[in-house]
């Protein structure tokens, strides 16, 4: 689940547990009613989701590092 103090943007990859994973495409408002407009991929589904509410995670970005070849 987010803490209070992370703040979704634009762009960050999220999991929810019956969603699946998703890219947020927009947020919206303050406080207990932030929300964001989510893409999963599971279903192709857009949904619009109080942060309150949405017990998001977010994915962390896996770097390759890239090395001599």
């Amino acid at each position: 689940m987010m803490r209070k103090e992370e703040i979704l943007q634009v762009g960050d990859r999220v999991n929810h547990k019956v969603f699946g994973e998703g890219l947020v495409l927009e947020t919206s408002g303050q406080g207990d009613r932030q929300s964001v407009v989510v893409s999963f991929s599971s279903d192709r589904s857009q949904r619009k989701l109080l942060l309150k509410y949405a017990n998001l995670t977010r994915v962390e970005k896996v770097e390759k590092a890239v090395g001599p070849s």
